[in-house]
């Protein structure tokens, strides 16, 4: 993905997100407040004003739906000409619709547009299009972040060197969204001792609210574990002895007499998602983890072995993430070329592919889409919330 900034309009956060089937873990994702009710938050201008706090904040006033004569204005929350209920609705859903509407009433909502609709006053707000707003707004599970520290010249050249440091990044995020999960994908856990581990993950929950996923792996770049002076022949030994350390020390305020707060919000700490594709790494999961992230697609063997080294740790009856990576996906008929492994077209055909090509039992996606610029790409997310996703449920 560190490829793809360069060709972005503006400045971005190389994320993923991903969707999966609500239904699988009831209660895990949170629910719009009881105040939210289908496409109208009881608030009128005044009270956004409060609050988006003090600052004057320049809105452009364009035309919605309603035929109303397009007047673009430089004017400010308090200046809007009529009071009216404030819908809130991803960059690109014209008209939105009541799937859209997954943000919580009260946040900030920096780089606002007002678009007045209709004589009855009515305003509808919607963010500029940045990543994470839409992905918090529009329902998807998680955003996740990678981690690198530094990488050699020898490997830039099918790496590149820009990676955001994941808990710092994940921190910001938490501040400027809502809803979604903030996932670590994945948290190189032979690089840190596993009781910063915990105290960076308990930290993220607590300030997130409760929505960290301590994705955890042995990592891959030998030449990274080098340049840090680690042993990169046993790193799967190190998250072996590392990860009941770190899982302990979120379950528990005090381990081996020395103690952290704050907690972790949820309980009885965040989940533990362990990553990688080898049988070591599927064993590690079956073992120690709540969830399962492959290193790229799963297929059924992969699945099947989770499963069976569930039933050897006697762990089978425990509710398990388990995770795939989806081809790129282009809602649509691309203009561009999108590559030929790139499934587009119809909702219905994009999700059908999806589901041949997913293995039974997966109940978490990680999906990737083809875009050009941080629009397209916010353009090609919504979409595939409002109509490719729940055909996937």
């Amino acid at each position: 993905m560190a490829g793809l900034e360069d060709a972005l309009e503006r400045p971005w956060l190389p994320f993923f997100v991903a969707w999966r089937d609500p239904t699988a873990f009831p209660g895990a994702t949170p629910t719009p407040p009881a105040h939210v009710a289908g496409l109208e938050i009881a608030c009128d201008i005044d009270e956004l004003s409060t609050w988006l706090g003090p600052h004057s904040l320049p809105l452009d006033v364009r035309a919605g739906n309603g035929g109303v004569t397009a007047v673009v204005l430089n004017v400010t929350v308090t200046e809007a000409q009529a009071p009216g209920y404030v819908t809130l609705f991803p960059c690109g859903a014209s008209p939105p619709t009541a799937s859209n509407l997954n943000y919580v009433a009260g946040s900030t909502i920096p780089n606002l547009v007002v678009v007045k609709v209709g004589d009855g006053g009515r305003v509808c707000i919607y963010t500029q299009s940045t990543v994470h707003l839409v992905a918090d707004v529009s329902g998807y599970f998680y955003i996740g972040v990678c981690d690198h520290v530094a990488l050699p010249e020898s490997v830039v050249g099918n790496m590149g060197t820009h990676w955001m440091e994941p808990i710092s990044t994940l921190s910001w995020l938490a501040a400027h969204t809502r809803r979604v999960g903030l996932l670590t994908h994945v948290y190189v856990l032979p690089y840190r001792h596993p009781l910063i581990a915990a105290k960076q993950f308990a930290n993220l929950d607590y300030i997130s609210g409760g929505r960290a996923i301590a994705g955890v792996g042995a990592g891959h770049a030998q030449a990274e574990f080098a340049a840090l002076g680690l042993d990169f022949h046993s790193r799967g030994k190190t998250v072996d002895a590392s990860l009941p350390v770190m899982i302990s020390a979120l379950e528990n305020e005090f381990v081996d007499g020395v103690g952290a707060r704050p907690r972790p919000v949820q309980s009885p700490r965040p989940p533990v998602w362990v990553a990688g594709s080898s049988p070591a790494a599927i064993r590690r999961a079956a073992r120690l983890g709540d969830g399962w992230l492959p290193q790229g697609p799963s297929d059924r063997s992969m699945v099947e072995m989770l499963r069976q080294e569930l039933d050897l740790a006697g762990r089978s009856d425990r509710a398990m993430t388990i995770g795939h990576i989806t081809p790129f996906l282009f809602v649509g008929q691309p203009s561009w070329d999108v590559g030929s492994s790139t499934i587009t077209g119809r909702a219905e055909a994009i999700a059908e592919q999806v589901l041949a090509g997913t293995a039974e039992g997966v109940n978490q996606l990680q999906v990737r889409f083809k875009a050009r610029s941080c629009e397209e790409l916010c353009e090609q997310m919504t979409v595939f919330a409002s109509e490719v996703a729940p055909l996937l449920c």
